[in-house]
């Protein structure tokens, strides 16, 4: 399968770091050697502590050993799996705290810490219990507004108070620290609890005696259940001041089992979601090295073969983004027959589950990709984000195409793309970004990275107006993230019928993909059923229309609105991987749109028919399509 994701837009992005006025601490001059400061971000087989403990163990061994890298202030997710490094930090919770993740349930205050858990309390009765060793001792908080205050005690020593809240209402989240030092190496006891009001605490990392002479460390960002889009769920000022302050000179992102083992996630998307990943940790941490791995090879039919389409595109997305891979899935061993078999026999995995790490399978993976690590860390810095994109998408806008008619105001519309609008096209007329017209820094544009999968700019092909082409293969844009809508309407004439114009990426989507060829319907028959429980309507070139009898007659342009009787999502255009095409020759395993779009635009929350009819209205004049019935300015 060829290679399919988006480039979402690189933005840098500002976060502030100032430190809370209260403790009467400094933070260590000392810094871990150069190219040894790493986090390490995935799911159950980063939480489980197998991988990053052996990665820490083998690096202190040949650097020395700056501190216990960032543990989380959750007790289970601090000691991780029985056997796994500790790091020399024992965690105990104690009273009325509550534990954060961002999965399996999505804890809304889990996303204001960048390793996926965090600990909150109210209760001033509650403590959380840190024994370690070291002469110094970091504390990860969460401040953001209406945040609460906590107190930090080292060794029974006098207590220190900490504001969590934003110094303004409107601030947005981010990670800060405080430092305590300590006169001896330990062991040591830190005492933190709730004082007034709620406080998210989200990590710690001490800091060891020989830190001044430099050493390894290695950072553990890891939720068991976590799929990559819920580590990009984390708000951008909390994973790039997370990152700021932790300042590691490697990231490596491990995640993808969960998405095609839990919720079968397309290859696309899961490429896309990656992608933003790396744009996210470059723009706050421009000069640091990033490393990609695929998964473990685990999982049933037919997770095992997105896992398997994951790692055969991974390489290539990592050429494009200029970062480093590393082919863990092959490495142990593969899926062969759609099993967990490799890994289970070569001793990497218990056989009782035969998806995580164990021990042993820790220790493999962490000498095999050793040799990576120091390999980035020799290297000079990435490029910025800003040349990555120069790089791979081309030319720049054509700044001749304008819109004839002027588009209606109206609030409530999300994204509106139009193939006359602002496009980043390559050097074969290829649209590699199609920018949203309204201003939506969340949904700012339809990309494509990789030139082989953009579809074609044609000029003059409607009413002197251009469009893009969609081969019906392999061509496909995809958003930086979901689009949730009402409704949309777009301008568009079909070759073949029976391809996706929309899709979510994940296999419960089944909502746009046309019926059978013969009667070129469409909505394929299984979504007919859900449109008419959702109350559905269809309107043509203006006309209300059964979704039931909604044709689409091949080579014809039409207008097309659809109001899909609720809210759904899109992240994808052009291309469904788990929906079949219907046609009468065959059912194939994915589907296409094959033909050419003008115009599309979505109604976020609020779609009526005075709405519709000013969009409708506005696409008739501008491409010369008659509405059946007139609509009404």
């Amino acid at each position: 399968m060829r290679l399919l994701f988006s480039l979402f837009l690189l933005c840098l992005i500002g976060c502030a770091q100032a430190q809370s006025p209260a403790p009467q601490s400094s933070t260590p001059a000392a810094r871990p050697s150069a190219g040894s400061n790493i986090v390490f971000v995935g799911d159950s087989n980063t939480e489980n502590g197998f991988v990053t403990g052996a990665l820490a163990q083998a690096l202190e061994a040949k650097y020395g050993r700056f501190g216990s890298g960032w543990r989380s202030l959750v007790e289970g997710v601090a000691r991780g799996s029985e056997g796994s490094y500790s790091g020399g930090v024992t965690v105990k919770n104690e009273g009325t705290w509550k534990s954060l993740n961002i999965a399996p349930q999505g804890d809304k205050d889990a996303f204001l810490s960048p390793a996926g858990t965090a600990l909150q309390s109210d209760d001033p009765a509650a403590v959380t219990t840190v024994e370690f060793e070291g002469r110094a001792i970091e504390v990860f908080y969460a401040s953001h507004p209406g945040g609460g205050s906590f107190t930090a005690s080292l060794n029974g020593a006098a207590t220190q108070t900490i504001d969590t809240a934003a110094a303004d209402a409107k601030a947005a989240s981010v990670v800060k620290k405080i430092t305590l030092t300590a006169d001896a190496g330990g062991p040591h006891t830190l005492a933190l609890r709730p004082a007034n009001g709620s406080v998210t605490l989200l990590g710690v990392n001490a800091i060891s005696v020989e830190a001044a002479r430099g050493g390894a460390v290695v950072h553990k960002w890891g939720r068991g259940y976590a799929e990559s889009r819920q580590f990009l769920s984390i708000a951008p000022s909390v994973w790039s001041s997370g990152l700021q302050l932790v300042q590691p000179d490697i990231v490596v992102f491990m995640l993808g089992t969960n998405d095609h083992n839990i919720s079968s996630v397309s290859t696309q998307v899961y490429l896309s979601n990656m992608t933003q990943l790396v744009a996210h940790t470059r723009a706050a941490m421009p000069e640091a090295k990033v490393l990609l791995l695929s998964t473990i090879p685990a999982g049933v039919w037919p997770s095992v073969s997105l896992g398997e389409q994951y790692a055969r595109e991974l390489p290539q997305l990592a050429k494009v983004l200029d970062v480093k891979y590393f082919d863990v899935w092959n490495w142990a061993g593969g899926a062969p027959e759609g099993s967990t078999k490799a890994v289970v026999e070569r001793g990497l995995a218990p056989a009782s589950d035969g998806i995580h790490w164990n021990a042993e399978g820790g220790r493999q993976l962490a000498a095999a990709i050793l040799p990576v690590i120091e390999e980035l860390a020799a290297q000079k810095a990435q490029a910025a984000p800003s040349e990555v994109l120069a790089k791979v998408s081309g030319a720049t806008t054509d700044a001749a195409l304008k819109a004839a008619i002027a588009q209606p105001v109206l609030g409530q519309i999300g994204l509106w793309l139009s193939a006359d609008g602002a496009l980043q096209l390559d050097t074969q007329n290829r649209v590699a970004r199609w920018a949203n017209a309204r201003d939506n820094p969340s949904l700012d544009a339809a990309s494509q990275l990789i030139s082989k999968q953009r579809p074609m700019l044609v000029k003059n092909v409607i009413n002197g107006l251009p469009a893009l082409d969609f081969n019906g293969e392999s061509t496909l844009l995809a958003l930086p993230q979901s689009v949730s809508f009402r409704a949309y309407t777009f301008v568009a004439r079909i070759r073949k019928p029976g391809g996706a114009l929309l899709s979510e990426g994940r296999t419960h989507f089944r909502h746009f993909g046309s019926g059978a060829a013969s009667e070129n319907g469409f909505f394929a028959p299984e979504v007919l059923d859900e449109m008419k429980k959702r109350s559905a309507t269809t309107f043509v070139n203006g006309s209300a229309t059964a979704p039931d009898q909604l044709k689409y007659p091949l080579g014809e342009w039409q207008i097309i609105t659809v109001d899909v009787g609720g809210h759904q999502s899109a992240r994808l255009i052009g291309h469904n991987q788990w929906h079949r095409r219907y046609s009468d020759e065959k059912t194939e395993l994915s589907s296409w749109w094959d033909g050419e779009i003008a115009e599309m635009v979505f109604f976020v929350n609020v779609f009526d028919a005075a709405r519709r009819e000013a969009v409708e209205k506005y696409l008739s004049r501008k491409y010369n399509i008659a509405l059946s019935t007139p609509a009404q300015p």
